[in-house]
């Protein structure tokens, strides 16, 4: 997570000249191989100061994902006079996913250990969420996000609409 502090304001500022879509697929990219990297080096017990410098990498993607994610969200909302509501759905459905997750995963665990070493289980369960990072990179790829230029005009409008009620 300290990686993740370092680079998710950098990435922030960057996002807001380049664009975020990138930056979030790259993130989702660097993550999921990074996890499935860990996935490897546990099998395999290759050393530790490996592991450190796997979990760095993977604080900077998820550091890279938590800075835009929300931006990234609001520039794909369909219709302004929707975005409320359209970004309380994404939030839910955010959050059931995190509530939901760790019983799953439990319930996926506690099942598979009958037949399989504990090492095995944990490494199924890591490739899961590596191919999950991997596939949300991929989709983002078809997101449709609005134009700079339109949600500049956007933020300018409300600027000048604001002006106009004050006086």
């Amino acid at each position: 997570m300290l990686c993740g502090t370092i680079v998710g304001p950098v990435t922030a500022f960057l996002s807001d000249k380049f664009g975020r879509k990138w930056f979030v697929i790259l993130s989702s990219t660097m993550t999921g191989i990074t996890m499935f990297l860990v996935v490897i080096l546990s099998l395999f017990r290759l050393p530790l100061p490996l592991f450190f410098v796997l979990a760095a990498i993977l604080g900077f993607g998820v550091g890279v994902y938590l800075s835009l994610d929300w931006a990234l969200a609001y520039e794909c909302c369909p219709d302004d006079d929707d975005t409320a509501k359209d970004m309380g759905i994404w939030c839910l459905s955010s959050s059931m996913a995190q509530l939901i997750a760790p019983f799953i995963t439990g319930v996926l665990l506690n099942e598979s250990k009958k037949y399989f070493r504990v090492e095995v289980c944990w490494a199924f369960v890591f490739s899961l969420a590596a191919t999950y990072f991997l596939l949300s990179g991929f989709f983002i790829l078809f997101i449709h996000i609005k134009p700079k230029e339109l949600i500049n005009e956007e933020h300018q409008d409300i600027e000048i609409e604001e002006t106009d009620d004050s006086e």
